[in-house]
């Protein structure tokens, strides 16, 4: 019971972890896009 509950809660840091790159990802594109621009 102890480990399934471990592989859940991993899988959901890693679903976190997963969100924040691509947020971190999608910052950083529209950051170069706007320079671009000027």
């Amino acid at each position: 019971m102890a480990t399934k509950y471990n592989k859940t809660e991993e899988s959901m840091i890693h679903k976190e972890h997963t969100f924040i790159k691509e947020c971190i990802s999608a910052l950083w594109c529209s950051v170069l896009l706007e320079e671009s621009f000027e």
